[in-house]
């Protein structure tokens, strides 16, 4: 029974060690842009204009369009 115990334990105390690991990608998927860039502010907009041709293709569910869920 003691050594049941010890297995369990030694898994527990792995799989936390495993889950806490820290990795060096987390938040460099991302580039920060000042307010006023043009290129972004572009890309807003055009998204902006474009969202309800998205909300339309989202709710027509058309074969091959399967990514959208």
């Amino acid at each position: 029974m003691r050594l049941l115990l010890l297995t369990i334990f030694a898994a527990i105390l792995s799989a936390s060690f495993v889950g806490c690991s820290r990795s060096n990608k987390e938040g460099s998927n991302y580039q920060h842009v000042s307010d006023d860039d043009a290129t972004m502010n572009s890309a807003i907009e055009k998204a902006k204009a474009s969202s309800n041709d998205f909300v339309k293709a989202f709710h027509a569910q058309k074969p091959g369009t399967r990514e959208f869920f």
